[in-house]
């Protein structure tokens, strides 16, 4: 077997039941990876060993955990960070690359790269609310240095939602866009993105003209990379698919 991995997601959830003398650190980082085999997504469960380093190669390991976790069309979702707990010093790192073990294999490459700035910032302000003071409990005092009543809005595709006590941050903005000139008597139509296809890639398709024709995403090729639209009747010379890609 030839694995290959690289990441879809990741979050940080900070989660807390009331400030100590220690402030709370991201006790779950949800990681999403998509697992291919030659080609082809992996599927079923699987022992997925995570290890961290501070370079792409070489480098001694940071963090380790293993996971034994359900991968469902190459995707699997780990919890960084529940077995072993993630500490200040490994958020503070910049950069940082995770090593892939699948069922205790050999570790792949190459490294996968952690966007850190996110995880900094946490940990910066976790060593701020250090200073509060220890007797206060479940308290948010101010969100970007503005204290009192706040609300949030999502604006240039962003939505927030509540649902009980959570909050869902939401992003539908287009990732990339392009259009696709008809051919006479042509309804199969071929487009290679420069943004990288995953299995559960949006992709939205129009044609433009005063016409009822429409077009649908045929399939993707994850393997070149291209996408084939075909439309409900062949278009003229002068129509054109229109597309796009959101996350």
């Amino acid at each position: 077997m030839k694995y290959s991995a690289r990441i879809l997601f990741c979050f940080v959830c900070l989660l807390s039941t009331g400030l100590s003398s220690k402030a709370q650190l991201p006790t779950s980082l949800t990681l999403q990876i998509y697992l291919e085999d030659v080609g082809v997504p992996v599927q079923g469960w699987h022992d997925l060993t995570l290890t961290w380093y501070p370079s792409i190669v070489g480098g001694s390991p940071l963090h380790e955990e293993t996971f034994q976790t359900l991968v469902t069309d190459g995707i699997a979702t780990v919890h960084v960070g529940s077995k072993v707990p993630l500490t200040i010093a490994l958020m503070q790192q910049s950069p940082l690359w995770i090593g892939t073990k699948i069922d205790g294999g050999i570790e792949l490459t190459p490294r996968m790269p952690v966007l850190t700035v996110p995880f900094a910032m946490l940990a910066n302000r976790a060593l701020v609310a250090e200073r509060l003071a220890p007797e206060v409990t479940g308290v948010v005092t101010s969100v970007n240095e503005i204290a009192g009543a706040i609300e949030l809005r999502g604006s240039n595709g962003i939505t927030i939602q509540r649902n009980a006590n959570e909050l869902e941050i939401a992003s539908r903005y287009t990732v990339e866009s392009g259009s696709i000139p008809g051919v006479l008597g042509q309804h199969l139509y071929s487009v290679t993105p420069l943004t990288l296809l995953f299995p559960n890639s949006t992709i939205i398709a129009t044609v433009t003209a005063n016409t009822s024709i429409d077009v649908r995403v045929d399939s993707l090729d994850l393997l070149s990379n291209s996408i084939l639209f075909v439309t409900s009747a062949p278009l003229l010379d002068t129509e054109f698919i229109k597309w796009q890609i959101q996350p």
